[in-house]
C-alpha cells in the first residue's frame, strides 16, 4: 500500500468457505477468461462495493481454490476518500446483500462462518486490550457483556492491579 497509509497486505485466498467470513482475494487476479464468462463477470447491480467478493464466491461455488503468489506484485494506492473506505462505511448492509446472493453457501456452512467471525472478534479484542494496557492514561470504557468484553475489562483491571502492586514494592 502506498499512500494514506503504508505496508503490506497480505490475503489468504482459499476455498468457497474462505471467502464466506471475508473477502479473501484483493480486486486484481488472474483467472481463466471462460471462467469469467461460465459466472457472468462482476455483478453491474453492485456499484457500492463487494463486487469482487460476489464474484470470487460465483467463481469458487463449483470448488476449486485461489491462489495468492507471496511476492507483493502491486501497488495499491490508498487514500482518505477511497472507494474501498466507504464500502466500509455500508459493511453490514453490503455484507448482507452478500449473504443474500449467496444463502444457499453461507446456510451450509453457517457454523464455519460464524466461528471464524468469533475468531476475528476475539484476536481484535486481545489486540484492543494490548494497545489499553500499553498506555494506562487509556480509559477501557464500558464493559460489554456476551461477547468477551466484560472479560477483557477484568483482564485489564487485573493486569493494572497487579502493575501497581508490583511498583509500590
Amino acid at each position: 500500500m502506498f499512500g494514506t497509509a503504508t505496508g503490506v497486505v497480505s490475503p489468504t485466498g482459499g476455498r468457497v468457505v474462505d471467502f464466506l467470513s471475508r473477502n479473501s482475494c484483493p480486486a486484481p487476479a488472474l483467472f481463466r477468461r471462460a471462467d469469467w464468462e461460465r459466472v457472468g463477470g462482476y455483478a453491474e447491480d453492485m456499484r457500492e462495493g463487494f463486487e469482487d467478493w460476489d464474484f470470487f464466491l460465483r467463481l469458487l461455488t463449483a470448488g476449486g481454490r485461489i491462489a495468492i503468489v507471496p511476492e507483493a506484485l502491486i501497488d495499491y494506492r490508498t487514500h482518505r476518500a477511497s472507494t474501498n473506505l466507504e464500502s466500509m462505511n455500508h459493511r453490514v448492509r453490503l455484507y448482507g446483500e452478500i449473504i443474500d446472493r449467496h444463502h444457499s453457501l453461507f446456510a451450509e456452512h453457517t457454523k464455519d462462518v460464524l466461528l471464524r467471525q468469533e475468531s476475528t472478534s476475539i484476536e481484535r479484542l486481545a489486540r484492543w486490550e494490548q494497545l489499553v494496557l500499553a498506555d494506562p492514561s487509556v480509559d477501557p470504557g464500558s464493559a460489554s457483556f456476551g461477547d468477551g468484553g466484560m472479560a477483557a475489562i477484568v483482564r485489564i483491571a487485573n493486569a493494572r492491579l497487579l502493575s501497581s502492586e508490583i511498583d509500590q514494592i
